[in-house]
C-alpha cells in the first residue's frame, strides 16, 4: 500500500494563530510515547537513586519537520515560520505560561504543550537567511489542572462572605483555611476580578462552598514583582518585614 504525505498544523489556542508549514510531514510520521510519571530521588552517599512512581501517566508526541524556501520570494518565510514554532516553547507574558496548542496530523488531533524544538539549519541563501531548516519537535499532551469533587453525593452549601484582614491578605491563605488546599485559591480569585492579585484589607470576600470549588477547573497564577505595581511592592515589603521577625507568611 502506497504512503501518502500528510500535512500538519499547530494552532495556538490562546491566540488562535495557526502554524502550517508549506512542507508536509516526512515519511516517518509521528511517534507517540506513553509512560508512567517517574521521579528519581538521589540519596546521600549512594550511587543509585530511589525511583518513585508518581500517580498518572505522560503522553508525548515527537516528529520531524522540514521548512524550505523554494525561491527568493519566500526568503523570509522560513525564518518567520521558525520563530513562530520556537515562540511556542517560551512563556507568554500575558498568561505566565507557554501557549496551549492543538496539534493536527491528518485525522489525529491532540491538545498539547510544545516541550522543545531542536533546530538544524541545513543551508542558507545568498543573503545568509535560512533556506532549509529541519526540526525535531516534542509535544506533551496537555491536561487542564482540575480537582475532582471528593463526595458527589454531598450537597453544596451556600456561599458566604467575610471581610479581608491583615492576617489573611492572600487568596491562597483563604483557600488553605476554608478548603485545606492553597491551590484552590483561583476559585476565590476569579470571583473578585477587581482585585486579581490579593484582596485589600476591608474588602468583602465571597467564599464558594468546597463542593463547588472542587468541581471547577483551576488556573493558578503567579504574581511577579514589578516596581510599578503597588500591590506587588506592598507584598514584597510585607514579606521582608515578616522574614525579619521570623514569621510564617503567605506569598501572593
Amino acid at each position: 500500500m502506497a504512503k501518502h504525505v500528510i500535512d500538519w498544523q499547530i494552532t495556538n489556542l490562546d491566540t488562535m494563530e495557526k502554524i502550517q508549514p508549506q512542507m508536509p510531514m516526512p515519511d516517518d510520521g509521528i511517534n507517540i510515547s506513553h509512560g508512567g510519571a517517574l521521579v528519581d530521588q538521589a540519596r546521600f552517599g549512594e550511587e543509585e537513586p530511589i525511583t518513585h512512581w508518581v500517580h498518572g501517566t505522560t503522553r508525548t508526541i515527537t516528529f520531524s519537520a522540514v521548512l524550505f524556501t523554494r525561491h527568493t520570494g519566500e526568503r523570509d518565510l522560513v525564518g518567520d515560520l521558525l520563530e513562530q514554532i520556537l515562540s511556542l516553547t517560551r512563556k507568554d507574558p500575558n498568561y505566565g505560561r507557554p501557549p496551549i496548542c492543538h496539534f493536527k496530523y491528518g485525522t489525529f488531533g491532540e491538545t498539547v504543550l510544545v516541550e522543545k524544538a531542536d533546530t538544524n539549519i541545513v543551508s542558507v541563501d545568498d543573503s545568509g537567511s535560512p533556506r532549509e531548516v529541519r526540526l525535531s519537535i516534542t509535544l506533551r499532551k496537555y491536561t487542564p489542572f482540575s480537582q475532582q469533587r471528593i463526595d458527589p453525593t454531598k450537597p453544596a452549601k451556600e456561599s458566604f462572605y467575610l471581610i479581608a484582614t491583615e492576617a489573611e491578605r492572600s487568596y491562597e491563605a483563604l483557600a488553605r483555611r476554608f478548603y485545606g488546599d492553597p491551590l484552590l485559591a483561583d476559585v476565590i480569585r476569579r470571583r473578585h476580578p477587581a482585585e486579581p492579585f490579593a484582596p485589600r484589607v476591608g474588602d468583602k470576600i465571597k467564599i464558594p462552598p468546597k463542593a463547588i470549588a472542587l468541581q471547577e477547573s483551576l488556573a493558578p497564577r503567579f504574581h511577579a514583582l514589578s516596581l510599578t505595581d503597588e500591590d506587588a511592592v506592598d507584598n514584597f515589603e510585607l514579606i521582608l518585614a515578616d522574614r525579619s521577625s521570623r514569621k510564617i507568611v503567605e506569598i501572593v
